[in-house]
């Protein structure tokens, strides 16, 4: 087991995505909101940090707070708000390892074995390019792995107006993880009175 957490973290990297509006924070950079006593990306960045090999946060302000914060981050650069699809696109020219694994600014609790489930099926699927977490009730979509070879296709999608990830999986072939035992993990911070 501990021979196969070494190579997942060593072929992967972690794309947090915090570009949202945050429509429903008012307009509020939602990474940089404080969850027990710090910001939202300060506890997802440690939850993903043992898991792989580096780690880029994909936002669109407050990049001298995100500097402080974070080892690496990148800004998209595409005109106007062009969704999750947009960020990851920030992030693929930094992208060096095999594998991507892509999560959102607002998951402090993040299961700690997310890269290692998400990764196995491209690992041992020949036919498998991209992995997403299914809580037992819904499909997480931003929690999801990514071969490296087929980031470009994001790009092909965002040029035809796709702006989500699931608008980017008809170009790609997808598999579904269980993570019904850890439904709790995937629990967004969506609102202030979430706060804590």
């Amino acid at each position: 087991m501990k021979k196969n957490k070494s190579n997942h973290f060593k072929n992967t990297t972690a794309v947090i995505l915090a570009g949202g509006r945050g429509r429903r924070m008012g307009g509020k950079d939602k990474g940089l909101l404080i969850w027990e006593k710090e910001p939202l990306i300060t506890h997802t960045y440690k939850r993903i940090k043992p898991q792989v090999n580096q780690v880029i946060v994909s936002c669109n302000r407050n990049f001298n707070l995100y500097k402080n914060l974070v080892d690496v981050f990148v800004a998209d650069d595409r005109d106007g708000y062009c969704g999750p699809l947009a960020g990851i696109e920030a992030a693929c020219n930094l992208l060096l390892s095999d594998y991507a694994i892509v999560i959102p600014c607002d998951a402090p609790s993040l299961p700690l074995d997310l890269v290692e489930r998400l990764i196995h099926p491209l690992e041992t699927q020949k036919n498998v390019e991209v992995t997403y977490a299914w809580d037992g009730l819904r499909s997480q979509f931003l929690f999801t792995a990514i071969r490296s070879e087929v980031l470009s296709s994001i790009t092909t999608c965002l040029d035809a107006g796709g702006r989500s990830l699931k608008d980017w999986h008809s170009y790609v072939k997808t598999c579904e993880v269980d993570f019904s035992d850890k439904i709790n993990a995937f629990e967004n911070i969506n609102y202030e009175s979430q706060l804590r």
